[in-house]
């Protein structure tokens, strides 16, 4: 995604920035919610505390859809999901893609027919639209590269036989092991046991497909990135409550998390999402005693209710998405300045070293280096570069104001050779400071 604003870290002197991680505050929960009132699809921001709706703009005649099937760019800032036009609930489905700064309609291509479109997810490493998909002429479970602008369809493998009977949207992509997960089981059924599987995104091959335990709702999943968990929220018939799980999707055993949700949930199959930042299973629901829907908030760690504000009535809530925060680097950025003389005589030269380090554990890439040399001096420096790092190698005559480049380790090492004015008195102060912007 694309930073809201610049992030600046600036160090002056003798100053340490004590490897602070620096995140900007664009975490924002999204939702694609039908407005009953205006007959309408509408881009929200949803308020996980309060439950309120910020609305980014509407979706002109938009839509019938089938819940949960939409996913993120985070870096492109594009919210997908798959849809007909309001006017035609007949038509062919469509892939829109909405643009999160503004709402608008970047495109809505159709799709290609005789086929059910159950499952869509976003891959961030090759940047790649991913769908599973229903060819109902073949009767194939297929995972699909989707064209966002054209609505074209790339096969990815042979596809699934005999598969899938599914709930709609339950469905994750592991971005960094390139794998898509949903939810289903196979038609005709060898068990109606419901199955979690695996399907390689770079071959399409079903790398597993264990049967899930019985006596559950499988209401959501979501695979959390930064802890590389997949999770679900499921209904437990036993209790008859909701509660949050990991799933080992190898194995298809759960790993109950916390306490189950007293009084919940009604839910729509697959209207959830993952705040990796934060550790928030995010979903929406009503308790069973009543009707309001709510968004809920689970801490993964815990599976306590962080959350569980009422939203605005008189809204179809279809789809939501969480764009995380890009995290900027983590960096511990040092300068130090020295000249190695108490007293300088008028008239005469002095040398100062300026360096600056970088400690890591990120690199620091752009970063401007500052020191603006007092009248009474006038000063002629060269830079030295260690450690992987750049900077301008000089002579340069005149004040520092260089650009350089710190890996973890690496360091920069300025030089400069002053003269001091005859007519020079009192205290010569010298301050150098390192700006880094991310």
């Amino acid at each position: 995604m694309k930073l809201d604003r610049q992030m600046c870290v600036v160090v002056a002197v003798s100053a340490i920035l004590a490897s602070a991680t620096f995140v900007t505050a664009s975490d924002t929960l999204y939702g694609v919610f039908f407005n009953n009132a205006a007959s309408t699809e509408q881009l929200v921001v949803i308020d996980p505390s309060g439950g309120g709706l910020t609305l980014v703009d509407t979706i002109t005649n938009c839509c019938w859809v089938s819940s949960g099937v939409s996913t993120l760019d985070p870096d492109g800032d594009v919210f997908y999901f798959v849809g007909k036009e309001y006017s035609s609930s007949s038509g062919p489905d469509r892939i829109y893609s909405i643009d999160l700064a503004t709402g608008a309609v970047i495109s809505n291509p159709t799709l290609p027919p005789d086929i059910n479109y159950n499952f869509i997810g976003f891959d961030t490493s090759p940047g790649t639209l991913y769908g599973v998909v229903k060819d109902l002429v073949a009767d194939t479970e297929k995972l699909v590269i989707i064209d966002p602008s054209t609505g074209g369809l790339t096969p990815v493998g042979s596809g699934i036989s005999s598969c899938c009977f599914i709930p709609s949207g339950v469905s994750s992509v592991d971005p960094d092991g390139d794998v898509f997960y949903f939810v289903g089981h196979y038609d005709p059924p060898a068990s109606s046991d419901n199955r979690i599987f695996a399907v390689d995104l770079t071959t399409g091959a079903l790398l597993s497909d264990p049967f899930l335990p019985t006596g559950y709702n499988y209401n959501f999943i979501g695979f959390d990135p930064a802890a590389s968990t997949l999770y679900g929220v499921v209904y437990q018939h036993s209790v008859s409550k909701e509660r949050l799980v990991s799933f080992n999707p190898s194995t298809g055993a759960l790993t109950t998390i916390g306490s189950a949700i007293t009084d919940c949930c009604s839910v729509p199959s697959g209207v959830s999402t993952v705040d990796p930042n934060n550790g928030v299973f995010y979903f929406v629901g009503s308790l069973m005693s009543e009707s309001d829907y709510r968004i809920f908030g689970l801490d993964t760690t815990t599976g306590a209710v962080v959350s569980n504000p009422t939203m605005p009535a008189n809204y179809n809530r279809n789809f939501i998405e969480f764009d995380p925060a890009a995290a900027l680097p983590e960096v511990d950025l040092a300068v130090t300045k020295d000249d190695g003389l108490t007293i300088v005589t008028a008239g005469e030269s002095t040398t100062y070293t300026v360096t600056v380090s970088n400690a890591g554990p990120d690199a620091a890439t752009g970063a401007t280096v500052n020191d603006v040399f007092p009248p009474s001096l006038s000063c002629t420096w060269t830079c030295a570069a260690a450690g992987g790092a750049s900077c301008s190698a000089g002579p340069v005559t005149g004040d520092i104001n260089d650009t350089v480049s710190l890996p973890a380790a690496g360091s920069v090492t300025y030089t400069a050779v002053c003269g001091v004015d005859s007519g020079a008195s009192g205290t010569v102060s010298v301050s150098p400071s390192l700006t880094h912007c991310a």
